[in-house]
Order: C-alpha cells, then structure tokens, then sequence
C-alpha cells in the first residue's frame, strides 16, 4: 500500500492568513517555540512538534524552491534574453515536475492544473525550438548573402568572412 501523507494540523486548523504568518516566521528564523507562543496569543494551540513538522516541510520547499530559482539564473547566466530565460524556465520546470512526479506520494489527483501549465510550457518550448531554428536559416541565408555581395564590391575576403561571422553570431 502507498504511503499516505496526512495533512498537518497547521494545514487543517489554521486560516490561510495565519498559516501564511508562520511560514513567514519560519523563513525568517523563528524558533518553533517563538512559533507556538505566537500562536497561542492568536488563539491557536498547536504542538511544538506539529510546528516543527510542518516547519521542516516548508522550509524543505523554500529551499527547493531557492535552488530552482538559482538554477534558473545559472542558465541564464550573462544573456538574459527573452528565450534564453523562457528555455532556462522550461528546464527548472521539467526538472521540478520530473521530481515531483518521482515521489512516492505522488497523485495525480488536484494536480491537473500543474500538468496543464508543464504541456503548455513544452509547446512553448517548442515552439521557441522552431523560432531558433528558423532564425538561424534566415541569418545563415543573409550572412551568406552579405559576404557575397560585399566581396563583389571589392572587400577582402578576410573582411567579408569576419562580416559574415558577426551576422552569424546574431542567432547564437
């Protein structure tokens, strides 16, 4: 039988808003015990064990979401062109639901609209394939078309082939 993971009782019990709070309070380094004290005074009397619970598995998703942001940047690096930071997203992305999907606990159920959004962002991605491809044709076709018509103007072959490859690194 799978394993099936209960929900927290912060998730059960507490409103969104108040939920929302201590997850601030986690990221910003409370401890549980400042957590529950906190809690408390709200009216809310939960476990420090139920806080820290749910606090590991937040903290858990902070961090990986952290490192998919970092990722994200890594790939962009210097160029942050508009495809290049689509294409960089689309590889988190796939990474983040590949994982996801590797789980134990994964179910399918509630999560229709995650899988929407990854197909959208594949045919995003390819569709950005085609475009790249299809600009790489028309910039090798007008490179190609430039250093002939520069070389029947007189320019030196080397200049026409240094023309040429800066026109070529356009698509690059």
């Amino acid at each position: 039988m799978a394993n099936v993971r209960k929900r927290s009782r912060l998730d059960l019990e507490l409103p969104a808003t108040i939920r929302q709070s201590v997850e601030r309070l986690l990221v910003e380094g409370e401890t549980y015990d400042a957590i529950k004290e906190w809690l408390k005074d709200k009216g809310y009397d939960l476990s420090r064990s139920s806080i820290g619970r749910y606090g590991q598995g937040y903290l858990e998703r902070v961090q990986n979401l952290r490192m998919l942001e970092d990722q994200a940047r890594t790939l962009i690096g210097e160029n942050p062109e508009m495809f290049v930071l689509e294409e960089a997203v689309s590889k988190v992305m796939t990474a983040a639901v590949l994982q996801e999907i590797n789980t134990e606990n994964f179910k399918i159920d509630g999560k229709s609209g995650i899988l929407s959004d990854f197909a959208n962002l594949q045919k995003a991605s390819i569709m950005r394939e085609r475009w790249k491809a299809e600009l790489g044709r028309k910039v090798e076709k007008t490179a190609g078309e430039v250093e002939k018509d520069v070389k029947a103007k007189g320019l030196s072959e080397s200049a026409a082939a240094l023309i040429r490859k800066k026109i070529l690194g356009i698509s690059k």
